[in-house]
């Protein structure tokens, strides 16, 4: 859905590498493109060693690899939806992503050396752990008393700060608070499609619990489901609700209420898994318990174990309604055989059953890798990668650490993020992550609008919002796969995903959503100054950019201006604009 600016388009033939017109009269828009690429280009090799991304040579860039094809969604109109019994193993898949060519030179060390003590920033906090800094979060957090205060109080911030946005969010988007019953008696439940991803964009934006949010982003990812898969789709609300209520919880509880969700067990086939008979129970759900919820791939177990776990959750399954399992969770004794489990002593990864049975032996050893040491690590790892960077190794003592708080504290997800946050290795990592896709648009929204919502444009706006990702491939909760989204900095950087990025910086300055409003008039008051070299300057502030004064002067000079140049009352609004672009295109902005 990218698209490059008419302009560029225009002028292309009439140019040369450098910019310069082929004729002999000045194009200021040919001049314009070479000074941004000079800019934007001349940094981004910065960026991706800032972010531990090699940037690929200049004039030997391969040609970067097809977009990951992406699987046509069809909406027709439908109330019921007929669910075949299936026994079908899903097969691991490794999805294809765009990554940068270039190999590192050296593997990376199987641990970094603990980090210095340093200084907690709070633009560095405002930058990771919100989806864009504005002025209201810098007031926060110098009000808290500085970010650390910050952090514990977004931590225990309680949902009532945003019961308006949530109700506003019911009101438009009602698809998203519902299970799957409530959804079908609603009717078009397949709208749930562009509903989820637009409320999950618009709170990103407008929500005042930021860290929060950017936690449920991560369990969605840790516990993926894909929206557009038929058998789960109309359960996602009330899962995206279930992953809401958990994200700041103990973990224990949200893989069990995860493993007990319709959205998952019919996502993985868990809901028509039998053992009864010569019905054999699949394995794709007990895979991706240990493989992707828990101890990984790594952690210990085999493929006899994957079948001995199946055995232990089947019978695991949902009430039907009109056929289909989405009515509450049900365990069928009938349907359910212990398999190995049958004797009491048969372990798998350090667990047996003992006296348990049926359910309550499932749950037993659900509970048992919630509280797994290797559960402990590999979760404080992923959520370091996640806020810290993927620079961070999984034995990093700032890793073992968070582990161990995890499991003194009866698996709490709060104590272990408190743990992170308030790291060295965290204070230290300013600027070592790529804004993901959604992270980059909505910093950007909030950067220039207004910061409240259009409640007569929310409904309408929703498809926009789902293209406000999709030409990026990161819609909220269109991952295809089990595994989520790649938290990876490089998955997120090639030539191909730039160009997309810098249109999205055009796209939201000149065409920004029905949902929110800019202020052109609040955009010029950034500063109290009365020349376009002021207001650049207090935009660069405001944006977290830095620019030398020999770039800020030929983006000037594109533009027919100077430093000087009077800026008018009610400022200039052409200028501004592409002033802003480019500052939204430039590589520090492309980072947290």
């Amino acid at each position: 859905m990218s698209t490059t600016s008419t302009t560029d388009q225009e002028t292309e033939s009439d140019t040369s590498d450098s910019g310069a017109p082929s004729g002999g009269d000045f194009d200021p828009v040919a001049a314009r493109r070479a000074a941004r690429r000079g800019l934007i280009l001349g940094g981004l090799a910065v960026a991706a060693t800032a972010c531990n991304v090699r940037p690929d040579p200049p004039r030997t860039i391969n040609p970067p690899a097809p977009p990951r094809p992406r699987p046509t969604t069809t909406l027709p109109p439908r109330t019921t939806t007929t669910l075949p019994r299936t026994t079908t193993t899903l097969p691991r898949t490794t999805s294809t992503t765009t990554t940068s060519t270039v190999p590192p030179t050296t593997p990376p060390p199987t641990t970094n050396p603990p980090t210095p003590p340093t200084a907690l920033r709070a633009e560095h906090v405002a930058r990771r752990l919100t989806f864009g800094p504005t002025p209201a979060v810098m007031s926060a957090i110098a009000a808290a008393g500085g970010p650390a205060q910050w952090i514990d109080a977004q931590l225990e911030m309680p949902a009532s700060v945003d019961a308006a946005l949530d109700d506003q969010i019911r009101s438009s988007y009602p698809r998203t608070f519902n299970d799957a019953i409530g959804n079908f008696a609603l009717g078009e439940a397949w709208e749930i499609i562009s509903e989820l991803p637009a409320a999950t964009t618009v709170r990103a934006i407008f929500a005042q619990r930021q860290l929060f949010e950017q936690t449920v982003g991560f369990f969605w990812d840790h516990f993926n489901v894909d929206l557009r898969n038929d058998r789960a789709q109309a359960s996602c609300g009330a899962y995206d609700q279930l992953i809401r209520a958990g994200a700041f919880g103990r973990f224990s509880d949200l893989l069990l209420a995860v493993a007990r969700s319709a959205a998952m067990m019919n996502y993985l086939n868990q809901a028509t898994s039998r053992a009864d008979g010569t019905n054999v129970p699949v394995e794709n759900f007990a895979r991706e318990l240990m493989e992707l919820h828990t101890v990984g791939v790594d952690g210990g177990y085999d493929e006899d174990d994957v079948k001995a776990v199946a055995h232990l959750l089947s019978g695991w399954t949902r009430q039907l309604v009109d056929w289909m399992p989405i009515g509450p969770f049900r365990f069928d004794a009938a349907a359910h055989n212990l398999g190995p489990f049958q004797d009491p002593t048969h372990t798998v990864l350090g667990w047996s059953r003992g006296a348990l049975t049926g359910e309550a032996a499932g749950v037993g050893f659900i509970d048992h890798l919630a509280r797994h040491p290797t559960t402990a690590q590999r979760l404080a790892h992923e959520l370091a990668i996640r806020f810290i960077g993927d620079h961070v190794q999984r034995d990093d003592a700032v890793v073992t650490a968070a582990a161990g708080v995890y499991l003194t504290n009866d698996t709490s997800i709060r104590a272990t993020l408190r743990s992170l946050l308030t790291s060295n290795e965290f204070a230290a990592s300013a600027n070592r992550r790529i804004r993901r896709p959604l992270e980059l648009y909505a910093s950007m929204v909030r950067a220039l609008a207004r910061p409240t919502w259009n409640p007569g444009a929310l409904r309408d706006a929703r498809w926009g919002l789902v293209g406000a990702t999709d030409s990026l491939n990161q819609v909220p909760h269109w991952w295809p796969d089990p595994d989520g989204y790649p938290d990876r900095d490089a998955n997120w950087v090639s030539v191909g995903s730039m160009i997309s990025r810098w249109n999205m910086a055009t796209w939201v300055v000149r065409s920004p959503s029905a949902v929110v409003t800019v202020d052109w008039t609040a955009i010029r008051n950034w500063t109290t100054g009365t020349t376009i070299g002021e207001w650049f300057a207090a935009a660069c502030g405001r944006l977290g950019v830095t620019v030398a004064n020999t770039a800020r002067d030929r983006m000037l000079g594109e533009l027919y201006r100077t430093a000087t140049t009077p800026l008018s009352a009610t400022g200039t609004q052409w200028t501004m604009e592409n002033l802003l672009i480019q500052l939204l295109q430039a590589p520090d902005y492309q980072t947290r």
